[in-house]
């Protein structure tokens, strides 16, 4: 299936953001935007395009792409923590590693589907095989006999 291209947001749709959010950062850090260098908006896929599915046409997302209601403004800063993830060590917990990860699902998923089936039933079962023991009957021996003399007590097991 084909992926359908990649636009940026109209300047109507930002509009829509910015007024919805009421022009403040939407990651929940309540900054505003427009305060000075390094404020501007950046806006934000909810959920991110790489996760969404593909529409059967391949025209578009489903959500779209532009729908102002899965869009986000963010600050630089937040938009980097929720594409990158919130360390530097690791991408885990961002879109990009997230998008990785479903990417490595996807790919095993379509390997195992494209693998020969194995025909279980093909292998002849085998008897379980037993412990060994003689399958001779024997005569089995009591260690207590009628005629031996009565156990001593265990107050006076050491005297004759």
């Amino acid at each position: 299936m084909k992926k359908p291209k990649r636009r940026p947001p109209p300047k109507r749709v930002k509009r829509l953001v910015l007024e919805r959010q009421h022009d403040k950062c939407g990651c929940g850090c309540g900054r505003d935007f427009f305060v000075g260098p390094g404020t501007e908006p950046k806006f934000d896929h909810r959920p991110a395009l790489g996760v969404r599915a593909i529409r059967d046409d391949g025209s578009d997302w489903i959500p779209a792409q532009h729908d102002p209601d899965f869009i986000c403004a963010l600050l630089q800063e937040c938009h980097d923590k929720r594409t990158f993830g919130p360390s530097k060590a690791t991408s885990r917990g961002g879109d990009v590693g997230e998008i990785a990860r479903l990417k490595r699902i996807l790919k095993k998923r379509e390997e195992r589907e494209s693998a020969p089936r194995r025909d279980r039933r093909k292998k002849p079962k085998r008897k379980m095989a037993s412990r060994g023991f003689s399958k001779q009957k024997r005569k089995m021996s009591s260690r207590c006999k009628s005629n031996t003399k009565p156990l001593r007590s265990r107050k006076n097991w050491f005297r004759p």
